[in-house]
């Protein structure tokens, strides 16, 4: 029977009317030829089901994109079911959803999808396709193809909906699908990936799925392929429910290798001959001996705190550490140095910083695992991630980073060196043996250790009057002498009283003679050399006048925390405090 092809631009009633007659017009013809009409209630079924679809296809054919009535929800998943034939054993209908091909010339039908209705005793096939024309022809005309049926899992308020997808449309996970009222298929929304919840990826499980840290709490998401690849450390946009990645904006800035090849030494530290003794022995000893470590049944030493005054020599004796580690293990070792900054964590978002902690101790524990030893960890200012709970001003944030620090310290291998010059605010449970085994002392140099370092940074200087040698003694007698005194402070005992003077040999530090004295002193000398045309040399005159300038700026600052530390060590009351200096050219 020779079917009529709708019009596009007929109401939906119409669509609906015309297949029922198409139908009904069928059964109207074996009526007349004198044949049985029985159709089985399975059939019934499959064609309401088929008029149904029609209606639904042909509003979706004429749905306004923009409909303000759609729902937006997001896709959660997409199912791949292959068409699977229905057929009523009894009569040989056959209801399906297939890709038609002709198999001959047949002027009705090209290559498209459509449901096909086939009854076997009229070897005729009943077609309507998805643009809502149809077709009626012999089934030897055609070839069914099978059709992989696609479906979205969306979700839907506090619910998951299955939705068809029609051929054709590109929906993948993560995207947001448009729905009518009726939670039919009405298209893809398009979807600002500049918006969303901000996350860091802590582990990559697979191409499509991978474990994010989102305000602290840790989530299993999907990724989007848009997003792709995903590594640790990246930072990345949610969803509107949080549960695909949509965006990757790539890694944080937060770099875990140290910013310099390692290239200090212990003997470019002056002084500290106890802090370097005990680091090396325990670092070297039980990679040099384990036999030894074996027999004593000795635990290699895991936890270092390196605390004392600014300047005094921590990164410089964490950078030497770092160059015996490479010499122990290698070069290909430096994958194993790991250097977390304190202050870069907290400059990171809230619930992110706990994140790429363990991201850090992540990296340590998975390089022992491929070299087969221990990484080493600095940390420095760590009073920044270990702070006394109780004094930070955001507690509930600085606890929880706290505790990720101690947990992380827990349960790795590597060697931990941490660094402060606020040893006075590290929370206990920090400090306790186990987590730090040594604890170690770096303190103002002394008179002897500020000569070995005025004759490190001296060495190979051309010098005028003096050898090198003998200008870091100078220098040395110059900078501990009374005449760069700051303070005068009374101290009572308990039969006399006294007068004791706190000078710059109280605030020096190994910093300050190599930046502020020694560099201030070589240029006084190029000056010169400049002036005069000649070579440049240094001068006992060129430290002097070095010294007196750094003087002059530090009597100008706050030292009350350093003279009440002073004073703490002193025997007897203070009963008083007088400023001697006060500023260029001023005196008390």
């Amino acid at each position: 029977m020779p079917g009529k092809t709708p019009d596009k631009n007929e109401t939906i009633g119409d669509f609906e009317s015309f297949f029922q007659q198409q139908l009904n017009g069928r059964t109207h013809a074996q009526e007349s030829a004198g044949s049985e009409v029985k159709e089985p209630i399975l059939l019934q079924t499959y064609r309401r089901a088929l008029v149904q679809t029609a209606v639904r296809l042909a509003k979706a054919q004429h749905r306004i994109a923009d409909d303000p009535t759609n729902l937006y929800v997001p896709v959660l998943g997409v199912l791949e079911v292959k068409d699977v034939p229905l057929t009523d054993p009894a009569e040989g209908h056959i209801l399906r959803r297939a890709r038609v091909m002709p198999a001959c010339q047949v002027e009705s039908v090209r290559e498209r999808v459509g449901f096909i209705m086939h009854d076997p005793s009229e070897q005729t096939t009943l077609i309507l396709f998805d643009d809502g024309s149809w077709a009626n022809v012999q089934l030897n005309h055609l070839e069914l193809l099978p059709l992989e049926q696609r479906s979205a899992v969306v979700a839907l308020d506090a619910r998951t909906v299955e939705v068809a997808i029609p051929l054709g449309a590109n929906v993948q996970v993560g995207d947001t699908l448009k729905l009518d009222q009726q939670f039919h298929f009405a298209g893809i929304a398009e979807w600002s990936s500049d918006c969303g919840e901000l996350a860091s990826v802590e582990q990559v499980l697979s191409d499509s799925s991978c474990v994010v840290n989102v305000n602290g709490a840790q989530r299993v998401v999907q990724i989007h392929p848009a997003a792709r690849p995903v590594k640790a450390g990246n930072r990345v946009v949610l969803d509107a429910l949080g549960r695909t990645i949509r965006r990757n904006l790539g890694s944080t800035n937060v770099d875990f290798r140290y910013f310099k090849k390692p290239s200090i030494r212990w003997a470019d530290i002056g002084g500290q001959e106890e802090a370097k003794a005990e680091l090396r022995t325990a670092i070297e000893t039980p990679l040099k001996y384990p036999q030894l470590m074996a027999q004593m049944k000795k635990r290699p030493a895991k936890g270092f705190l390196l605390f004392g005054p600014p300047g005094c020599g921590k990164n410089m004796t964490a950078e030497a550490v770092m160059s015996m580690y490479l010499d122990l293990h290698g070069p290909e070792a430096v994958d194993g140095i790991i250097y977390i900054n304190a202050p870069d964590l907290l400059r990171s978002l809230v619930g992110e910083q706990e994140a790429l902690l363990r991201y850090g101790f992540r990296l340590a524990n998975l390089f022992e695992e491929q070299h087969g030893y221990s990484a080493l960890i600095i940390i420095n200012e760590v009073d920044g991630i270990c702070k006394k709970r109780g004094l930070a001003i955001s507690s509930d944030s600085s606890e929880t980073l706290l505790q990720t620090a101690l947990t992380q310290i827990d349960q790795t291998n590597a060697i931990v060196i941490s660094m402060t010059n606020r040893q006075d605010i590290l929370d206990p449970a920090f400090v306790r043996s186990k987590r730090v085994s040594r604890k170690i002392y770096v303190g103002r140099p002394d008179k002897a250790t500020a000569k070995s370092i005025f004759g490190i940074y001296l060495k190979d200087i051309p010098t005028e009057g003096m050898t090198s040698e003998e200008l870091a003694a100078n220098a040395t007698e110059e900078l501990f002498s009374d005449t760069y005194a700051m303070y005068k402070l009374n101290v009572e005992g308990t039969d006399s009283s006294e007068t004791v003077l706190f000078a710059l040999r109280d605030i020096v530090s190994g910093a300050m003679i190599d930046d502020s004295i020694v560099e201030k002193a070589k240029d006084l000398a190029i000056n010169r050399a400049i002036a005069g045309g000649t070579d440049a040399a240094l001068r006992k005159d060129d430290i002097a006048c070095a010294i007196r300038s750094v003087f002059e700026t530090e009597v100008l600052v706050d030292h009350s925390d350093d003279t009440k530390r002073f004073a703490e060590n002193l025997t007897g009351t203070v009963r008083s405090v007088d400023r001697l200096y006060q500023g260029k050219g001023k005196h008390a």
